[in-house]
């Protein structure tokens, strides 16, 4: 049952963020190269602060970072909202051990960016540690002149599991 609820859970985020994509492709418009790598490092530079303040953690910064309406789904399918993300943080409930993000991609969409890269942290959560490591798509708004994490979801590699 559980595997189940994870199953839907990813496939309706993948349904979300392909409907999504569409109405972004079909609103997309024409950004020059500098414009883009501009979005991109401003994106980047928050993205490293959130990875800092999650390893401290500072609640309150991760509140100004993440969006009002943050969709959460983490490795196991489990979905969480902005306040339930930050009430686990704030009581020591997610623990990192290491952290490591890299091999990030960007598609921009002028005040939307789609972030994708691949994390290798270990992270203890509920009592379980995760040391398998995972692919992320971070979707990023700019609203009020600033850059909100409005959805996050991780996926294991799973070429990768088997061989731990």
């Amino acid at each position: 049952m559980r595997n189940r609820a994870g199953l839907m859970c990813r496939v309706l985020f993948l349904c979300a963020a392909s409907l999504l994509s569409v109405r972004l492709l079909a609103g997309q418009e024409k950004q020059d190269d500098k414009s883009v790598l501009q979005t991109e490092n401003e994106v980047l530079k928050i993205e490293q602060a959130r990875d800092h303040e999650l390893q401290q953690p500072d609640v309150a910064l991760l509140g100004r970072i993440y969006s009002d309406q943050l969709v959460f789904v983490n490795t196991r399918g489990q979905k969480f909202t902005k306040a339930q993300r930050l009430a686990d943080l704030g009581a020591g409930k997610v623990e990192y051990f290491s952290y490591n993000q890299e091999g990030f991609s960007y598609q921009v969409y002028g005040d939307t960016v789609v972030m994708t890269g691949r994390t290798s942290s270990v992270v203890k959560f509920q009592g379980r540690v995760n040391k398998i490591p995972r692919l992320f798509t971070n979707i990023y708004v700019k609203t009020g002149g600033q850059w909100r994490l409005v959805t996050h979801q991780a996926t294991p590699i799973v070429d990768e599991q088997l061989h731990f």
